[in-house]
């Protein structure tokens, strides 16, 4: 095949996630995607990669430790210029507050909320990308393959919740039950979402008592309902 006759190569897209369970569902949903995607943990991670070669687009959690994504964003559009590149579409990824998620600012293109939908992802994700929407495909396939990585990763959360009470630090409890809620919601465990959602606004209103007894109601759910 000559090269003015090769295929276009398949778009790029950079995913940064820190919960190891999220990022196992996202690439769950690529997998037919007509994309390449690579994952890393982390917004440090993320800019690392963005800055030695151009991506199609980037998917950033907001809530990330060390470098938030709102942060990672603005760095991206800095190397953007730097490099003069043409900007690539960049989409929060984020779980919200209780009112939903929150508006990303102008370094996103847009925003996909937590939880989502194989095919509200891969639409978005589409659209950014100037494709076509990905076809229905009804139901999403059956996701119990991935529950362990989601049980592991709520285990390590709700122990850093834990030493968050031990230490006074509720703003590490609200982290950490936030991001519970985001992985619970997206893999349909509405008990598990619930119970972080009381636990994340108890942290966030300096509720320690209540916030003590609702982590170990939520310890004891992961205990119970681990597959």
């Amino acid at each position: 095949m000559t090269a003015e006759h090769a295929a276009p190569a398949a778009p790029r897209v950079l995913v940064a996630d820190d919960d190891r369970a999220v990022r196992a569902l996202v690439e769950f949903h690529f997998r037919d995607a007509p994309w390449a995607a690579a994952f890393v943990a982390d917004g440090s991670a993320a800019v690392d990669a963005f800055g030695r070669e151009p991506w199609s687009l980037v998917l950033l959690d907001l809530d990330m430790p060390g470098l938030p994504g709102a942060e990672a964003a603005r760095a991206m559009r800095r190397i953007e210029a730097e490099q003069r590149r043409v900007p690539a579409p960049i989409l929060a990824l984020s779980a919200g507050g209780p009112d939903g998620p929150a508006a990303p600012g102008p370094e996103f293109s847009g925003a996909v909320p937590k939880p989502f939908s194989r095919q509200g992802l891969l639409h978005a994700v589409a659209a950014a990308l100037g494709h076509a929407p990905a076809p229905a495909r009804g139901t999403d396939p059956a996701l119990s393959h991935l529950l362990p990585r989601l049980y592991d990763s709520a285990a390590e959360l709700a122990a850093e919740a834990a030493a968050g009470l031990d230490s006074g630090d509720l703003d590490a409890v609200a982290r950490a039950a936030h991001k519970i809620r985001g992985a619970a919601a997206c893999f349909g465990l509405r008990p598990l979402a619930e119970a972080a959602a009381r636990l994340e606004a108890q942290a966030q209103g300096a509720d320690h008592a209540a916030a003590s007894a609702t982590l170990g109601a939520l310890v004891e759910l992961l205990e119970a309902s681990r597959p």
